[in-house]
């Protein structure tokens, strides 16, 4: 039985709608969020990960209210994502 969890059909849901108002965040978003991987417990990484969640929550929130105020708009709205600098 496959069953996808509520989380990742939230996140895949969220990133869809920022995709359509900013092309190429959704896949950096995946790719910084699959980056964060540690040890069972280790609090920076679940910080990180609540961040990128937060993130996310905003940048959706955004993107949805953007439809519904610029529906009869004949312009079309979009962001410009810049990918965040390395921090190593």
């Amino acid at each position: 039985m496959n069953v996808e969890h509520p989380l990742a059909t939230s996140i895949d849901e969220s990133c869809f709608k920022c995709e359509q108002r900013m092309p190429g965040y959704a896949n950096s978003f995946i790719q910084r969020l699959c980056s964060i991987s540690g040890r069972k417990g280790c609090e920076p990484h679940y910080d990180q990960l609540l961040q990128h969640l937060a993130e996310l929550i905003v940048i959706t929130h955004l993107a949805k209210k953007i439809d519904e105020s610029w529906i009869f708009s004949p312009y079309k709205l979009f962001f410009r994502y810049k990918k965040p600098l390395s921090t190593s």
